[in-house]
């Protein structure tokens, strides 16, 4: 059994023996091959070196000799450990560094990424398992590696940061300022829309001309290190340009394919070198005109934002019944004011529907022509300024011996952004939207409008001839105060209307109108209330006027029969207008109590005058309860003077009848003078007569005595009559 076992022990041996020779040959392989079908980078090891290690572990153990080959696998265990790890880092290190390269700028990157493989092409043709350059050869390619990452690194910086960054912040960017809570008016929208217009230009030109610099940035920074081809340039005493240099000359306008030679027949190196730098330039400028295009489709979105947020903002939807709630009328947030007013006989919205949607017009023109201050990439934005175009100051400062000072200006001929961006169909449709927003609203207008016809009483009726019908008929108090009433109520109607009306985007503010509304309304009550005031002044003058008079007449001492007869008459009088005044008094004082009420401003010195009115009659009244005291205790005096008198004139009267008869002027036979001289004379004489008889006959019918007749003194005074004619 021993022998078989010792045997066995041989023929194993030399069968591990041949192995070893297999493995002493995989560790002569390159450390790294390239997969044919994804030409991913991986380890050339074989695992057969590590099966054998263990191996070889296991043959120690058991005591037996290691061959030589073994022996030495053995010694370069740990080394070929280390090698495998190293590599392995190595090739995670370059996946990872490959895969932070953005798609966009892999073409560019390229060149770098060449340079890399070029590092790590030894490892695929030169450098064995065996060599004692491996892990020199890894800290080569990892430094490779690491500026490369830090290369990418600062595109993707570029990128993210100052390309994207900017991209994302410019699409925020606000180019109108649009109403919050408080609509405004068109004036106030109009003049922020110019100012935003003002600000937010030269903001856009900034973020444009910093992505523009970013973009040639990152060319330089991927290209700058790169030469042209010599061939480009053979024969020419010029340093040769990096290829960002010629994208920078090619972008200015210089050409330097016209410093450019063929190359030589059969030339097929520089030929193809010179087409793959032509490669690299075409996709230079193809990244240049991508950002250049994003670039301006930005502003293009930015565009339709801003104009599709001022659109849904001041869009006019359907309109609001004036009727609703509210509840509902707060749901709506109007974007501009309008005032209504009152322009007999129309109401009126004051700017017009028309000047409104000028405004938006202006406001939309405002905020499209912020891309002219926005200029296209590929100018430059300032050139060296002529001496003709300085100050003199400046121009002779640079012309002097040894000045250094440069000065530039402005580019005139920059071309903007203006068209590219208005001129867009879904930007152009939008304008187009907004350039007819508020013309659809005249009819809701006017529908809300309508709704303030119930009060068109006010202004519409002719005021003269409504009053020339109202007073056509007495009227009473109580009808002057109904039509008081009816347009107090509607003052007061007036003004618990609602301060605005929400009609879409448009808040049309009622405060001029309800003040137009009250003040039609105060002018109907002043009307009425003055031709009330008119009537019952009228009558209260003339009430006043009668109670003066019988106040003088009532306060003139008694001293004869015609005294007494005019007390009486005043008494009499009293009697007679005391139910008529009585009656009259309540009414006038009314009248002037409604005024105050209603407030229709009156004269002060009639509301003295009233305050004094009633005063006045109490007082009058009681003076002629006192004269009539007065006469009571003095009848009997005056009664007896009044039968003396009246024997006197009975005497007096028989004696001018004679003398009438025999010496008047109707005696026969005198002439025409003598008789105009007679008839003055008895005129005279028979005033006197007369005034005497109707005094005498007052006082017989004051003491309740026969009135006497003298019937020849009213014969004589119709002769008297008949002769003065």
């Amino acid at each position: 059994l021993a022998r078989v076992l010792v045997e066995y022990e041989i023929v194993f041996m030399n069968i591990w023996s041949t192995q070893l020779d297999k493995v002493e040959a995989g560790l002569s392989a390159t450390i790294l091959i390239r997969d044919p079908e994804s030409s991913r980078l991986l380890i050339n090891f074989d695992s057969n070196i590590h099966e054998l290690q263990k191996e070889i572990e296991v043959v120690e153990k058991l005591s037996l000799e290691l061959p030589p080959k073994a022996k030495l696998l053995k010694t370069k265990g740990e080394d070929l450990k280390l090698k495998y790890q190293s590599i392995n880092s190595l090739l995670e290190e370059n996946r990872r560094v490959r895969a932070k390269i953005p798609s966009q700028l892999a073409e560019l990157i390229q060149p770098h990424v060449e340079t890399v493989d070029e590092v790590i092409g030894p490892g695929l043709t030169v450098i064995r398992w065996t060599s004692v350059s491996v892990i020199n050869y890894v800290d080569t390619v990892k430094g490779k590696l690491h500026e490369l990452e830090i290369l990418i690194d600062r595109a993707n910086d570029i990128l993210e940061k100052r390309i994207d960054g900017i991209l994302k912040n410019t699409l925020v960017t606000k180019l109108c300022d649009l109403p919050e809570n408080e609509p405004w008016t068109i004036i106030e929208f109009v003049n922020k829309a110019e100012k935003m217009s003002e600000q937010v230009g030269p903001q856009l030109e900034r973020n444009s001309s910093l992505i523009e610099n970013s973009v040639e940035e990152l060319v330089e920074l991927l290209l700058g290190d790169i030469p042209l081809p010599d061939a480009d340039f053979e024969g020419i005493d010029t340093p040769v340009p990096t290829m960002a240099q010629s994208m920078a000359m090619s972008r200015m306008g210089l050409n330097t394919e016209d410093m450019e030679e063929e190359p030589q027949p059969g030339d097929e190196a520089a030929k193809r070198k010179k087409d793959k730098m032509k490669s690299l330039q075409k996709a230079a400028q193809d990244l240049i005109e991508h950002f250049k295009h994003k670039n301006v489709d930005n502003f293009i979105k930015l565009m339709k934002i801003s104009l599709d947020q001022l659109k849904r903002r001041v869009a006019f939807p359907s309109a609001l019944s004036y009727g609703e709630t509210d509840d509902k009328r707060r749901d709506i947030r109007p974007a501009l004011c309008a005032k209504l007013s009152l322009s007999v006989p129309n109401i009126v919205v004051h700017p017009s529907i028309e000047d409104i949607q000028g405004a938006v017009n202006d406001v939309v023109q405002h905020t499209t022509s912020v891309f002219k201050s926005v200029y296209q990439w590929g100018q430059m934005r300032e050139i060296p300024a002529m001496p003709e175009a300085l100050p003199n100051s400046t121009s002779q400062s640079m012309l002097r011996v040894g000045s250094t000072v440069e000065t530039t200006m402005k580019n005139p001929y920059l071309k903007d952004m203006y068209k590219m961006v208005v001129e867009h169909k879904e930007v152009a449709k939008l304008t187009s939207m907004l350039s007819s927003s508020f013309m659809s609203a005249k009819t809701q207008v006017t529908q809300c409008i309508e709704q303030f016809n119930k009060y068109q009483v006010l202004w519409a009726v002719d005021r003269e001839q409504n009053m020339k019908t109202f007073l056509a008929e007495e009227k009473t108090l109580s009808d002057f105060e109904a039509q008081i009433k009816t347009y107090e109520a509607l003052e007061t109607q007036v003004m618990e209307e609602p301060d605005r009306v929400v009609v879409g985007s448009l808040a049309l503010m009622t405060d001029e109108l309800r003040i137009a509304f009250s003040a039609e309304a105060k002018s109907w009550k002043v009307i009425y209330g003055r031709n009330m005031n008119t009537k019952y002044f009228s009558m209260m003058e003339k009430i006043m006027e009668q109670i003066d008079g019988m106040n003088k007449k009532l306060q003139r001492p008694v001293k004869d029969v015609d005294d007494v007869r005019t007390a009486m008459a005043s008494l009499k009088e009293i009697r007679e207008n005391e139910t008529t005044i009585d009656s009259s008094l309540g009414p006038i004082e009314e009248s002037y109590s409604m005024l105050n009420k209603f407030g229709i401003q009156v004269a002060r010195e009639e509301v003295e005058r009233v305050d004094t009115f009633r005063y006045s009659w109490q007082k009058l009244l009681t003076l002629g309860g006192e004269v009539q005291t007065t006469l009571m205790k003095i009848q009997p005096q005056f009664k007896e003077t009044l039968l003396t008198s009246i024997v006197q004139f009975k005497t007096d009267t028989t004696q001018f009848y004679k003398d009438y008869e025999t010496g008047g002027p109707m005696v026969e036979g005198i002439q025409p003078r003598e008789a105009s001289d007679r008839l003055n004379t008895f005129q005279a004489k028979f005033d006197d007569l007369w005034r005497k008889f109707q005094t005498y006959s007052d006082g017989e019918e004051l003491f309740g005595l026969s009135v006497t007749a003298y019937q020849d003194l009213e014969r004589i005074k119709k002769e008297l009559g008949l002769l003065q004619k």
